[in-house]
């Protein structure tokens, strides 16, 4: 009789909830909270295992065993096994690994999820893997070759309904890696975006030529395609020129600059020599400079010029206080895309106000702005 009761009153409560209310709150349940309330009646299990709640998924891998848990690499493949028929979105988030057991147990796991993911022919339309960090070096070359493999086998054959996908912070760039060359082939499928960073340097140097011809045939395949790029700390510009290739189709640039005195890096050929060649593609750009011994007022002007189609500019670096008055001129008086101006100017003075003043009147004439233009400038002390 007691049962009877608690089920009138599950009924008449919890288990009287239409199944979009039941799928609003179990999208909110861990997954331990969701094996339990699967087991509570049929009605539950049938509303969990609506595709609607399984259409995103995010890992957290760090390598490291528990006799508590179980294995990672279980989890992922049982998980994809199960459910990756429905997942259209998937996050991946490495820990670095700081000892070769545990770069062997992540590699084992990233690449047994990839390949389920192939098997059961999941839907997937997001990808994100970040943080691998494979310069370091716990990760050998048969571990970082095996990665990159799954990684372009997963992409040509398991990802053909894929419009994103992001390896940032991969960092596979040094030159003393041998991995057989490969080449990036796409099967022509309706990929719109694709997020790769620190992906083009996974192969022997040198390929320029190889992976310009590779971005060709992938644009080729693929007319609508878009590329953000991001690099950090960046100290050699040959470096980087093997990543900016002209056959890439860039719509997003992020650098942030690393200036040392151990080291003779300039700014100026990247700004100068290397974005302008995406002119008529580069719609966001972000510098982070700390550009405190070399101008380069000059270059970015000249860069903003040139670029067609920029629509976003963020810049934190140390820059002549009437650039940005240059840079205001260039927008209202020219035809100009670029209705978003983020820039945090540095100096070198703990006291700012003076400076705070000088570009208040330095900005004054332009308070009448077109209500589309979002400006917002700054004066920082650099620390």
């Amino acid at each position: 009789k007691e049962k009877e009761e608690e089920t009138l009153q599950f009924r008449s409560g919890w288990g009287s909830l239409p199944d979009v209310c039941l799928r609003h709150v179990f999208r909110c349940l861990s997954d331990e909270d969701r094996v339990s309330a699967d087991l509570v009646s049929c009605h539950w299990h049938q509303v969990m295992h609506s595709p609607s709640l399984w259409r995103f998924r995010f890992f957290h891998f760090n390598g490291r065993l528990s006799k508590y848990t179980q294995s990672e690499y279980c989890s992922a493949v049982a998980y994809a096994r199960s459910l990756g028929v429905y997942l259209e979105s998937l996050e991946v988030c490495l820990c670095p690994p700081r000892k070769s057991s545990i770069a062997r147990r992540l590699e084992q796991t990233l690449t047994g999820l990839l390949s389920e993911l192939t098997s059961v022919k999941a839907p997937l339309r997001s990808l994100s893997i970040v943080k691998m960090e494979l310069e370091r070096t716990p990760w050998t070359t048969s571990l970082r070759s095996s990665i990159v493999h799954s990684l372009i086998e997963f992409l040509q054959t398991g990802g053909s309904k894929l419009t994103s996908v992001c390896l940032n912070g991969m960092r596979n760039s040094l030159p003393h890696v041998r991995l057989t060359p490969l080449k990036l082939k796409m099967p022509p499928y309706p990929l719109s975006q694709v997020f790769i960073v620190h992906f083009c340097l996974c192969f022997i140097p040198p390929l320029k030529l190889v992976f310009g011809n590779s971005w060709s045939n992938l644009v080729s395949t693929c007319p609508e395609l878009k590329v953000r790029i991001t690099v950090e700390q960046v100290i050699d510009t040959n470096r980087l020129a093997r990543i900016l290739l002209p056959e890439i189709p860039l719509t997003e640039f992020n650098m942030t600059g690393s200036y040392s005195t151990d080291e003779d890096w300039s700014a100026k050929p990247v700004l100068r020599d290397l974005l302008p060649q995406y002119r008529r593609s580069l719609q966001f750009l972000s510098l982070d400079l700390r550009n405190s011994e070399e101008s380069l007022d000059e270059e970015l002007l000249g860069l903003v010029k040139v670029c067609e189609r920029l629509e976003q500019l963020r810049v934190w670096a140390f820059l002549d206080l009437r650039t940005m008055e240059r840079l205001l001129h260039m927008r209202l008086t020219k035809r100009s895309l670029l209705n978003k101006i983020k820039v945090r100017i540095y100096s070198m003075e703990d006291e700012i106000e003076e400076k705070e003043e000088q570009l208040e009147q330095i900005l004054c004439p332009y308070l009448g702005l077109p209500p589309e233009l979002d400006l917002y400038v700054m004066v920082y002390p650099f620390v």
